[in-house]
């Protein structure tokens, strides 16, 4: 997924004002919204699969806790699309900054699915 601008996100619905940016902490499943840029680092916008509740967190390191490996994040990075199930992994630093520790994706949605428009095919006929 490429990393959008806040403004291109409010164009697609998305208001980040809405997103919190005290996530919960442990092991969780999410659907993936975007990707923004926050200074000179990413941070990923989701809502959590079982409350609807959204928030932020930033792939930025933390020397206090251990976070993803940027191998395993460029990777997810590159994979996963809007609307995605991903589980994440994320930490508190004792500082109160949260730390990505892990992300998958669990379950992608159909390519189709994401296009507005696509050819016809069996997971497109309802689309068009």
């Amino acid at each position: 997924m490429k990393s959008i601008f806040l403004k291109q996100a409010r164009r697609l619905g998305f208001d980040h004002q809405a997103y919190s940016q005290f996530p919960p902490t442990g092991e969780f499943l999410a659907r993936m919204d975007f990707i923004s840029w926050f200074a000179t680092t990413q941070a990923l916008f989701f809502h959590l699969e079982s409350t609807g509740l959204r928030f932020y967190v930033t792939t930025v390191g933390n020397p206090h806790v251990e976070g993803i490996y940027v191998d395993t994040l460029n990777k997810f990075v590159a994979h996963v699309q809007r609307g995605d199930l991903c589980r994440f992994t994320i930490a508190q630093s004792p500082l109160g900054q949260y730390v990505l520790q892990g992300a998958e994706i669990v379950e992608q949605i159909p390519l189709c699915s994401r296009r507005a428009k696509c050819q016809p095919s069996p997971c497109c006929v309802f689309k068009n």
